[in-house]
Parts: structure tokens; C-alpha cells; sequence
């Protein structure tokens, strides 16, 4: 298990280090969208949805994802401890451990969106279903930091799910070393798109609810390059239509890389013609930093 007593014990982050944040893919990003083959550019194209809303995102995450504010500082991914502001005011801070590169190619650091998507749950667009403590089940955990705040706002019962034994016990460290806010939370092991081991977690889960209860699919940056999106389209559909006890939606937070990529993949959702009943599609926030779009999108199965 990896715990903060193998890591060199670091003084508590500074609060200036959390303005050197700079998302390391910026620039790759950038360039294979501009030498793409099909000419999409890395451009806000979307005219539906809600206008910007900069007030979801709060000041601690801004200052976060502030690029080159303090470009002498070590940049934060290759910190072993981070230390982020709870959801809930004056309750104690989450201490994230990260691994960045050391264990996986994507799963070790607190990515810019799963700050987003921490500070939308903590929203007062989230606090009604809240209220109701739904399940959630987070697809690619990562360090596990989505799921703490799930559970820290009252969700019944928090899955942190990962193909990746090693990311798997970097979430269940932190799930572990934050225990005032993750009481609720627990790893499992989900292969996208694998029916049987998305059947077993509702399996799992359903027991433990009322009728009524809701269930919330989390998915904080998983549309980059290389992520496999038919698979991710596949769990989400399977865990929310398969969900019985109540309404079911997934919330996906993500930064506008290839725009074309993420939009094939939301309408792939949302396909009448496809195979499996579609989902309904909507853009929840538009936030802008800089030049670089973030969102929040939601998925959920169509009522009949």
C-alpha cells in the first residue's frame, strides 16, 4: 500500500504552489489538434448549453489551474502530498498523495478537471440530489480525490473504480488517509465495457438503497487521447440503464482537447440508431481558463 509514512515528509503545501499548476498536456494537445488529419481545431464550437459560469469554480481551484503564475516553484503533479480545500467550509482540508508518472501514465495527479468536478458536486446545483444520498460509482479514480468529495457531501456509498491495480491502491491510500470525509467511499476493480463486472457493482450497490435512491456516474477527464471512448460509452450506458432503484445520470468533466473526438463521442451517447437505448446529452457548465474551454457535461437514460 502506498502511504504518506514511504513518501519524505514534506512541509504542508503552500498556497503559492497551487498557482504553478500547468496541465503538462497543454502543449501536445495543442499541437496534434492543429496537425490533425481531419483539420479540427481545439475551438469552442458549442452554441447550446448554459453561458460561463464562473462562480461554480471556486478560488482555490482557479489559482490551481492559473498557468505559469510561479514558474520557479515545483509544478504540483510532481508533489508527493497535495493539500485541497474541502468541499465544505471550515471542515478539515483533503491531503491527496500523488504518484504522478511513477505508477501510471494518467492516474497519479489531481487533474484540473477533478478539481472542476469536485467543486461542481459541492455546488448548489448538486446540493437537491445530495440531499437524497445517492450512490455514485467513479469511473479512472485516479488518486481517488472525486470520489472523497462524493462521499464527504453524504453520497450513501462511493465506488472509486480502476482497471489498474497500482492506481487502485493509490485511491484506497487516500481514501484511507482522509477518513473524516470518506467514510462512504471503497475501491473495485471495472473494466469499461465488461457487462459482468458492471452488473456486479449494481449488484452491489442495490441492496443498500431505497426506492428512490440515485445513482451518479463520475468521469473526470477521461476523454483524452487515448482514453478508449466506445468502452467508456459502453460502462456508462450499462451501470445507468442497469441502475433499478431511481433516476440515473453521469457527470463528465473535461478540458476541450480534440473537438471533434468529444463530440463524436457525447452524440455516440445519445445515438437513436445505435444498438443500445440512448442517453440524453446536455452541457451543464462552460467554464473558461484563458483560452482553453472546460465542461461538465450530463448523461442520462431517457424517460420513458
Amino acid at each position: 500500500m502506498v502511504t504518506a509514512d514511504l513518501l519524505p515528509p514534506p512541509p504542508l503545501v503552500d498556497e503559492r504552489l497551487l498557482g504553478a499548476v500547468k496541465t503538462l498536456e497543454d502543449d501536445a494537445c495543442s499541437s496534434s489538434s492543429a496537425s490533425s488529419s481531419d483539420g479540427d481545431q481545439d475551438v469552442d464550437t458549442d452554441s447550446d448549453g448554459p453561458e460561463i459560469l464562473e462562480g461554480m469554480v471556486r478560488p482555490a481551484t482557479r489559482r490551481a489551474m492559473d498557468d505559469g503564475v510561479h514558474p520557479d516553484l515545483p509544478h504540483p503533479f510532481t508533489l508527493r502530498n497535495v493539500r485541497i480545500e474541502a468541499p465544505r467550509h471550515g471542515e478539515p482540508h483533503i491531503d491527496i498523495i500523488q504518484t504522478y508518472l511513477l505508477i501510471s501514465d494518467t492516474g497519479g495527479a489531481v487533474y484540473d478537471a477533478a478539481r472542476m468536478m469536485g467543486d461542481y458536486l459541492a455546488s448548489d446545483a448538486m446540493q437537491e440530489l445530495f440531499a437524497k444520498e445517492p450512490v455514485c460509482v467513479e469511473l479512472g479514480t485516479g488518486t481517488g480525490y472525486v470520489s472523497i468529495v462524493a462521499s464527504s457531501l453524504g453520497a450513501r456509498r462511493v465506488l472509486a473504480t480502476d482497471n489498474d491495480a497500482s492506481t487502485l491502491e493509490l485511491a484506497q491510500s487516500n481514501i484511507d488517509a482522509n477518513a473524516f470525509h470518506s467514510k462512504a467511499a471503497e475501491t473495485r476493480t471495472l473494466w469499461w465495457g465488461e457487462a459482468q463486472q458492471s452488473s456486479a457493482i449494481l449488484s452491489e450497490l442495490e441492496p443498500l438503497c431505497s426506492e428512490g435512491t440515485p445513482l451518479l456516474v463520475l468521469c473526470s477527464d477521461l476523454t483524452y487521447p487515448g482514453s478508449d471512448l466506445d468502452a467508456l460509452g459502453a460502462a456508462v450506458k450499462q451501470l445507468c440503464r442497469g441502475w433499478s432503484k431511481g433516476p440515473a445520470q453521469a457527470l463528465f468533466s473535461h478540458p476541450r482537447r480534440i473537438a471533434r473526438r468529444e463530440r463524436l463521442f457525447f452524440e455516440g451517447l445519445a445515438d437513436a440508431e445505435a444498438s443500445e437505448p440512448p442517453l440524453c446529452v446536455s452541457r451543464v457548465v462552460k467554464f473558461l481558463h484563458g483560452e482553453r474551454p472546460y465542461y461538465i457535461h450530463r448523461a442520462a437514460p431517457l424517460q420513458p
